[in-house]
């Protein structure tokens, strides 16, 4: 007998977690939010975009003056890097957007980056909706994608993201273990 689909989903451990915590009835709504920031933040530094936040603030805050047309032609070269990740890639790209949208002035890269993680939580969503169709049957996976919308919607991603730019992102990581005999789902 399996285990259930989310042994099997080809995503980061994180995501995993939260697909068997909105499948199993026995994890609470708050066990799912609690899993999204993890899971996010493991994509964030999976996909290098940790690495590169400090190059697009430094492009982005303009510490030597530079113009709005300078600024975007170092974002465009920091596209044509062949060696960027796809969610490194709709970083820079999300970032260009906005600075074209700002008519040059200085973007708020926490508001660049909590859309990114929204568009990050929407694909995910639906890719374990996906798997869930595959491997098992409708109905259960209309539960998990209903469960894990519910979450995405409880879960602070302004805040997320706020930390993730002040380099503060590991607060979120922490997932509450369940170690008690009294710890169990809330009746």
């Amino acid at each position: 007998m399996s285990d259930g689909p989310h042994r099997s989903l080809g995503m980061r451990r994180g995501w995993r977690v939260l697909a068997e915590r909105a499948d199993v009835d026995a994890y609470s709504s708050d066990e799912c939010v609690a899993a999204i920031p993890k899971a996010l933040l493991d994509d964030w530094e999976g996909e290098g975009c940790g690495a590169l936040l400090p190059k697009l603030v430094k492009v982005v805050r303009c510490p030597e003056g530079l113009l709005g047309d300078e600024r975007l032609a170092r974002l465009e070269g920091l596209e044509r890097d062949a060696s960027l990740t796809v969610l490194q890639r709709s970083f820079v790209e999300a970032t260009r957007c906005e600075l074209e949208q700002n008519e040059g002035r200085d973007v708020d890269l926490s508001a660049v980056v909590e859309d990114l993680l929204t568009d990050v939580c929407a694909r995910a969503a639906k890719n374990i909706e996906e798997h869930y169709l595959r491997e098992s049957n409708q109905h259960r996976a209309a539960n998990v994608r209903s469960e894990i919308e519910s979450a995405f919607s409880r879960t602070p991603l302004k805040e997320l993201a706020r930390s993730i730019v002040r380099g503060e992102g590991r607060a979120f990581r922490r997932v509450e273990k369940k170690s008690d005999v009294d710890d169990g789902v809330d009746l």
